[in-house]
């Protein structure tokens, strides 16, 4: 029996395969960041799920109602569920961020001792020191398409909330820093600019995107960003067909 012996690979072999190989990475490497990124959002949705129903608990155990106790329009302090309601801290952690909360650290005012990592979020996703949610416990004033009008904002409560499902109060946390919109979906945020976690009165979470948003904003009675800048408003009434506005973020709208 004569043995031939194969010979190396020739360099217009190696090429091919370097480009099969190179190939079949530029068709999974997108795939797999989606999947990842699905991943991540799931994994988001779930936590805020979480704080909802612990929301939902301790609106039933504190005698005004609230879903979270919160002083002001632009407080997003979670002091209130954890680790009170929920023993986890990381469930206030989008896991597409850099965010974080150490129970280790703490503060004081007024003689009273707290978590400054649960009482505001990280600055944006790519930085430590904070959780990774805002909080829109507040209805605002505007007059709102199903006609309601609403002249003073007042804190939401189990009490006041007439349509647990369409009002959301909880949402991935976006202050518009660097030069970026506030509250719109973008690729600094935490899921990027294809849409925003929202976490519903009922329990349920959506994620959706530019123009579903500013629908469930006004749904939920939140008139947003919560002052009259003109260059935002646009940006929203383009987003939603059919949508009109007069007199700024706290006037009127309708669907036309």
């Amino acid at each position: 029996m004569v043995h031939r012996s194969r010979g190396a690979f020739t360099l217009i072999e190696l090429l091919v395969v370097v480009g099969i190989i190179a190939l079949l990475l530029s068709i999974l490497l997108p795939t797999l960041s989606r999947v990842r990124e699905q991943a991540k959002r799931t994994a988001c949705a779930s936590n805020m799920r979480q704080i909802m129903y612990a929301a939902m608990i301790y609106s039933r155990e504190n005698k005004g109602g609230w879903y979270i106790t919160t002083g002001t329009y632009s407080d997003d302090s979670l002091e209130a569920l954890i680790p009170w309601y929920i023993k986890d801290p990381k469930v206030a952690i989008c896991p597409a961020t850099q965010n974080q909360i150490d129970l280790r650290v703490t503060a004081t005012a007024g003689g009273v001792t707290y978590y400054p990592h649960l009482r505001t979020p990280a600055g944006h996703a790519g930085v430590a020191n904070g959780h990774s949610y805002e909080i829109f416990c507040w209805a605002g004033r505007a007059e709102y398409p199903d006609g309601v009008k609403i002249t003073k904002e007042y804190c939401m409560t189990y009490k006041t909330v007439r349509r647990p499902s369409e009002t959301f109060i909880i949402l991935d946390y976006d202050q518009g820093y660097g030069n970026t919109m506030n509250n719109w979906p973008e690729k600094v945020d935490n899921h990027g600019e294809k849409g925003i976690n929202l976490g519903f009165v009922d329990g349920h979470v959506e994620f959706p995107d530019r123009a579903g948003f500013v629908r469930a904003l006004l749904t939920s009675r939140h008139p947003w960003p919560c002052n009259d800048n003109t260059a935002d408003l646009a940006r929203a009434l383009a987003a939603v067909k059919g949508l009109k506005n007069t007199g700024g973020w706290a006037g009127k709208w309708w669907y036309q």
